[in-house]
């Protein structure tokens, strides 16, 4: 895998400027975070589960039907 030269001036660069603090990627655009680490672990807990423990004893798989 080649790098190319503007990549590894960039992040010489950083590191020149910051040390191995500049290494840390930087915030980036976009939404804000919705869910916090603890909901997404949650939501992931449930959809790794059967749905017949949540009060849908007729499926054995999660599906769009139960979702909406």
């Amino acid at each position: 895998m080649e790098t190319s030269t503007k990549t590894v001036r960039k992040w010489r660069n950083r590191f020149s400027q910051s040390g191995i603090d500049g290494l840390h990627d930087l915030p980036r655009p976009g939404a804000p975070i919705k869910f916090d680490v603890c909901q997404r672990c949650e939501v992931i807990a449930i959809a790794c589960d059967k749905p017949k423990y949540y009060g849908f004893p007729e499926y054995t798989h999660w599906n769009l039907d139960i979702l909406m």
